[in-house]
């Protein structure tokens, strides 16, 4: 068995700020064994997203606290990341510009399909890709859902 001791939970949710968020997620009302089998990741900062994947879905609203990477970095002395890896229903955008890359991780992988709306990849994304490059990253590969990036 691999050595979990330095793996910390963070029962927050990955932002570009410090605060609070609402989310639409999935309810526990649904009968999940009727429903393809990520219908219960469809968490998302828009509230239209899950129910645009599954138009019958029951979902909630909550409310939950929010950090940023700089802020994990910081807090938790963080001097190397091999991977930072995002996959946030539509937030990634937020997230990666809002990180300052003090600390540059080998490797960013992020889902991109819904960077600039639900199934868009547009502006935002070239946004982002053209940050990253400006930051020495440079393509590994893309697919339909996500964009890799490496550290050259």
């Amino acid at each position: 068995m691999k050595d979990t001791s330095n793996v910390v939970f963070i029962n927050k949710a990955a932002s570009d700020y410090i605060g609070h968020i609402d989310l639409t997620i999935p309810s526990e009302r649904n009968d999940f064994s009727r429903l393809p089998f990520w219908a219960s990741q469809l968490a998302s900062v828009h509230s239209n997203h899950a129910t645009y994947h599954i138009p019958f879905l029951l979902v909630d609203k909550i409310t939950v606290q929010t950090t940023t990477i700089n802020e994990i970095v910081k807090q938790y002395n963080i001097t190397e990341i091999d991977l930072l890896h995002t996959d946030t229903e539509g937030h990634d955008y937020n997230i990666l510009m809002n990180y300052d890359f003090a600390i540059k991780p080998r490797q960013l992988l992020f889902e991109h399909k819904h960077m600039d709306g639900i199934f868009t990849v547009g502006n935002k994304y070239n946004t982002l890709t053209n940050r990253l490059s400006s930051l020495g990253y440079s393509q590994k590969y893309q697919t339909s859902e996500d964009t890799m990036y490496e550290l050259m």
